[in-house]
């Protein structure tokens, strides 16, 4: 009676923290581990996205620092009491055209990811932005109550 009792503890105890613990490890998985089960990239996919991802990081962070300046320069000038509407205009068109670079940019870094995958695991990609598209959609339809 006590090993049955003592086995039915373990078994409760196995099964709640076994729940915890993968609850633990879906709320902790990194967004690469991720993404090498979704779409089940291989250990060199995963080192290739991986630096894929911290050289897209270091030209964003650069990017960004530039256009942080000339915002600031752009704030500063017009500020000031007789902004130089030459000086304003190249800043904003300075500023634009570091914002598109990001843009495409961005473009650049989607197109090598898919590159770096298999046809099956590109369908797998789409087959999960369509799911993303319809999760954000039934969301929209019930902030809007439209459900």
């Amino acid at each position: 009676m006590k090993s049955k009792l003592l086995l039915i503890t373990l078994a409760i105890t196995v099964v709640f923290s076994g729940a915890v613990f993968a609850e633990e490890r879906f709320d902790n998985v990194p967004p690469v581990r991720v993404l090498k089960v979704a779409l089940d990239l291989t250990d060199e996919q995963v080192m290739d996205l991986r630096e894929l991802i911290g050289a897209r990081k270091a030209e964003f962070k650069e990017i960004n620092g530039e256009v942080r300046e000339l915002e600031t320069q752009l704030e500063a000038l017009l500020k000031s009491d007789t902004p130089d509407p030459s000086e304003v205009g190249g800043l904003v068109l300075d500023i634009r055209a570091l914002k598109q670079e990001i843009v495409q940019g961005h473009q650049v870094y989607q197109q090598d990811f898919r590159e770096l995958m298999t046809p099956t695991q590109v369908e797998r990609l789409r087959n999960i932005n369509k799911i993303a598209l319809a999760d954000r959609a039934a969301e929209v339809l019930g902030e809007l109550s439209l459900h």
